[in-house]
């Protein structure tokens, strides 16, 4: 499954909401591993681009509040989600 957290298609944002929190689920898990992390981050890449080259501003402005909205729904307790977004 390739996570896409701005995806049109509803039911495959919601399983990518999904895979993400089992990510967290399992970064959690292996943090037990590692005590001096209090907060492991766990990196994702927001795009800014598609198969077809980058996508224009407003565009993208209206995909990133999908992906806002998405890791609203996301059980990010004791894990930093860090995204990098490419304007």
């Amino acid at each position: 499954h390739i996570l896409d957290l701005a995806s049109l298609d509803k039911d495959y944002r919601k399983r990518s909401i999904k895979e993400l929190n089992r990510v967290c689920d399992v970064t959690r898990e292996i943090n037990k591993f590692f005590p001096n992390t209090e907060n492991p981050v766990i990196v994702l890449n927001a795009g800014g681009f598609s198969t077809s080259g980058f996508l224009e501003q407003e565009k993208k402005d209206s995909l990133y509040l999908l992906v806002s909205d998405s890791l609203k729904k996301v059980n990010n307790k004791n894990v930093k989600i860090s995204s990098k977004i490419f304007q």
